[in-house]
């Protein structure tokens, strides 16, 4: 018993306080009350500075990139290659594209086959090459012989062949005629460079040839019309047929004007050609003349009309 009270005297001494004889002191705290002060302030600073690099803390705690980039909500930075590629036409080239505006990559006509002119971008982030001078423009251009689908107006027919199609060259050098129908001889139709085929002359008759009848035919590699089974024209037969002028009284409908003169009466000689030995060249009516003799049969030379010739 008396050992317990002395033990309480001990601990009351020890926490007795010794007053500031002007006042101003305040009570000494014990040493757990200022290590648990201390422990409270140390963590609020702790709590408002973040992380060791100074860097604000996020709403939940979480420490933002060192490059200050926001984070997602998960914490984790924001990538900036997550979301679609660049659309066409913000005037770079980008992945999948030949080229964007006016960005060509470096391309140019020449560097595509052509003599020159203008390449451009078309809004799908394609090269047009419309604008460009040369083979393959699609444009008849100076020494080109065609270009694409311009083939001057010819075809597999123009060409000599049956039918087909007309193509040209990658050079724009010549027409390509691989894709032409060869014409065949012996299916009875004249064409490509086929003078005949078979029955068919091209309109031709032994008479249009100046023969007096007969029947034409066609060699057989279609090369010329056969006139062997046609009359040649006898002057003498009494019809005026093949390269005679006349025969006989046959004058094929012809007179002295269509020999070159005025008036007259057209004979025919021994050998089937025009007399014109009494064709006459006359003045006909109206036109001048000094005796009536310069008029033509059936009209004479009237003063009283200006010395003109008058029936």
């Amino acid at each position: 018993m008396l050992r317990r009270l002395a033990l309480v005297v001990v601990l009351v001494g020890a926490c007795t306080v010794t007053p500031d004889p002007l006042g101003f002191d305040e009570p000494t705290m014990g040493a757990g009350s200022a290590a648990s002060e201390a422990g409270e302030s140390g963590g609020a600073d702790e709590e408002s500075s973040g992380d060791d690099d100074g860097a604000p803390a996020d709403d939940d705690g979480a420490p933002s990139d060192d490059d200050g980039a926001p984070s997602d909500d998960d914490g984790a930075p924001a990538d900036d290659d997550g979301g679609p590629p660049p659309p066409c036409g913000n005037g770079s080239i980008d992945e999948g594209e030949v080229c964007d505006g006016n960005d060509l990559g470096g391309a140019s006509c020449e560097s595509q086959g052509f003599d020159g002119g203008t390449l451009s971008c078309d809004a799908a982030c394609h090269l047009v090459t419309d604008a460009c001078v040369g083979c393959g423009n699609g444009d008849l251009d100076e020494g080109e012989v065609c270009d694409g689908a311009a083939l001057g107006g010819a075809s597999c027919a123009s060409l000599g062949f049956l039918d087909g199609a007309l193509s040209c060259s990658d050079d724009c050098s010549e027409l390509v005629t691989d894709a032409c129908t060869v014409p065949v001889c012996g299916d009875g139709e004249q064409n490509g460079d086929e003078v005949c085929d078979t029955d068919d002359v091209g309109g031709a008759t032994c008479l249009s040839l100046g023969f007096a009848s007969g029947e034409l035919s066609c060699s057989a590699d279609c090369s010329e019309v056969v006139t062997e089974a046609c009359v040649a024209p006898v002057c003498g037969d009494g019809s005026q047929n093949g390269d005679e002028e006349c025969e006989g009284a046959d004058f094929g409908g012809a007179d002295c004007t269509d020999a070159g003169f005025d008036d007259g009466e057209l004979g025919c000689s021994d050998d089937c050609t025009f007399d014109t030995s009494a064709c006459l060249i006359c003045q006909q009516f109206t036109e001048d003349c000094t005796s009536d003799a310069d008029c033509c049969p059936g009209m004479h030379c009237d003063d009283f009309f200006g010395n003109t010739c008058w029936p």
